[in-house]
């Protein structure tokens, strides 16, 4: 009976290690996904060439003050 419940132990041992390593790959691959998402964003509009830097909401903020100076100069100054 001691040695069915050393094997057991050392089983579940074997899948408890399966089981984070699984998890440590999918974190891995979260984290390469969320360091894709704020990198650097450059973009050619027109007669220019824009570069977004920063985080996601730095961003988020650079992109609405570049989209509010081209709404201004094709309408006029609000």
């Amino acid at each position: 009976m001691g040695v069915g419940a050393g094997a057991y132990l050392i089983k579940s041992g074997f899948d408890k290690r399966a089981e984070a390593r699984i998890h440590m790959e999918a974190l891995e691959e979260l984290g390469e996904s969320l360091e894709n998402e704020v990198a650097p964003r450059v973009f050619s509009l027109d007669d220019r060439t824009i570069t977004l830097t920063g985080s996601v909401e730095e961003q988020y903020a650079q992109w609405k003050d570049i989209l509010s100076d081209i709404y201004a100069s094709e309408v006029g100054d609000i």
